[in-house]
């Protein structure tokens, strides 16, 4: 079973609403990536949907890499998970991944900082 963009929006909110930890709850639906923003224990979490067009996903096989998956899926879902695949991209081109993370994270807490 797969859920719907409307149970994303719907149920699911309501679950986290009334989870423990979660707080400043902003979901944003017609964004150009829907998307539920959210505070869970102070830690920022952007929480997107995307619905795939394969019936499962395992751990051992990426099927966000596969290019073909995309001709099923409709432009906000492409969008959605367009993040993760330029993110896995990038981080098999970089000679030293952790590094990276480290900067990255430094950065984006100074960009925070900063208001930017």
């Amino acid at each position: 079973m797969h859920i719907t963009r409307h149970l994303f929006f719907e149920g699911l909110l309501n679950i986290l609403k009334k989870t423990p930890g979660i707080t400043e709850i902003n979901p944003i639906q017609d964004a150009q990536v829907p998307i539920i923003k959210m505070k869970f224990h102070e830690v920022d979490i952007d929480l997107l949907y995307a619905r795939l067009p394969v019936r499962t996903i395992d751990d051992k096989s990426n099927n966000l890499d596969n290019d073909e998956i995309l001709f099923e899926m409709s432009k906000e879902c492409i969008l959605s998970i367009n993040g993760k695949r330029n993110t896995d991209k990038i981080l098999s081109i970089i000679p030293n991944p952790e590094t990276f993370r480290k900067v990255l994270k430094l950065v984006k807490f100074w960009a925070k900082k900063r208001g930017i």
